[in-house]
């Protein structure tokens, strides 16, 4: 009798650090994805006095979240202006940053080299050519 109990006890300690672990991570790490990194050596949300090259986010027919156009060509440092049509707040990763962009507005970047640019949790992927 005494050693059921004991294993008992045993038991739930061990679930209980192992719960305590699991609420502790998701804490730490699984909040993390829900903000948004700041890079302003790489994204300048300023006007500029060039014209810049527009793609916006949009709902497409099927209800998919995408960009229109999915793929441009620009120069070295040709600004490209990302503007937010659709009536939530996007996530953009870009050159391994995360960017939260609000509904209806933009952000500009000058690309110098080829990139990509994804939407989180949507199907759309912008590609940036730059020759």
């Amino acid at each position: 009798m005494t050693t059921n109990c004991i294993q008992r006890t045993a038991r739930m300690c061990v679930l209980s650090t192992f719960l305590a672990l699991m609420a502790f991570s998701f804490l730490a790490f699984g909040s993390a994805s829900a903000h948004a990194l700041n890079r302003s050596s790489q994204v300048a949300q300023t006007a500029t006095t060039s014209t810049a090259t527009v793609s916006r986010i949009v709902t497409n027919k099927l209800g998919e979240t995408v960009f229109r156009p999915n793929a441009i060509t620009v120069a070295s440092g040709t600004p490209v202006k990302i503007v937010n049509k659709t009536a939530f707040d996007r996530f953009l990763v870009m050159n391994g940053g995360l960017f939260r962009l609000a509904a209806g507005a933009s952000i500009t970047i000058t690309p110098t080299q080829s990139q990509q640019v994804s939407i989180c949790g949507a199907t759309g992927t912008l590609t940036i050519t730059v020759v």
